[in-house]
């Protein structure tokens, strides 16, 4: 992945190195390149130095990937693209809520690599004790939110300590 932010009179090529498990989560994608703008934005009118706001970003964005831990305890329809010619018994083999994506042949990644879809499976029901259903859990930890706790904390408490409540703001102390 390729983001190109300008800043002013220079640019700024932002790469991320996305593989193959990425490419699921777009709207990751976009919530990262609206922050690069947004860093880009502060760094014009001089509120944030864009070596540290570039190091953070990096690392919360990293942190986020690394974490894609997929619980696989569903089949999914991966090698099922058209469902519509699968017999029902077929298709009962599979988690209802499976969303395969299809991949064209002509992807420039997926397609020499005969890849024709890719799951997806956000959330199933969790058994409790008993092997009886309880409430929906989710199987990937990767959602459309950047876990930025790093920078505001996890817990109310100390949040709000670090909060002007002015204007949005954090209290922040100017580089040494």
């Amino acid at each position: 992945m390729k983001l190109l932010v300008s800043l002013g009179q220079q640019s700024l090529d932002f790469y991320y190195c996305v593989t193959s498990e990425h490419f699921r989560h777009k709207i990751l994608i976009k919530v990262i390149e609206r922050l690069v703008i947004k860093m880009a934005s502060l760094y014009q009118r001089n509120l944030v130095s864009l070596g540290a706001a570039l190091l953070c970003l990096d690392q919360i964005v990293k942190r986020v990937f690394d974490s894609q831990n997929m619980v696989r305890n569903y089949k999914c329809k991966t090698d099922l693209i058209d469902k519509d010619k699968m017999s029902k018994a077929v298709l009962a083999l599979y988690h209802p809520e499976c969303l395969p994506i299809a991949v064209n042949l002509r992807d420039n990644f997926y397609g020499p690599l005969g890849v024709r879809c890719l799951e997806f499976l956000r959330s199933g029901p969790a058994p409790k004790e008993g092997c009886e259903f309880g409430p929906r859990e989710q199987l990937s930890q990767v959602t459309s939110y950047l876990d930025a706790s790093m920078v505001y904390s996890s817990n109310a408490m100390h949040s709000d300590s670090l909060r002007i409540f002015r204007n949005v703001t954090l209290f922040f102390r100017p580089p040494i």
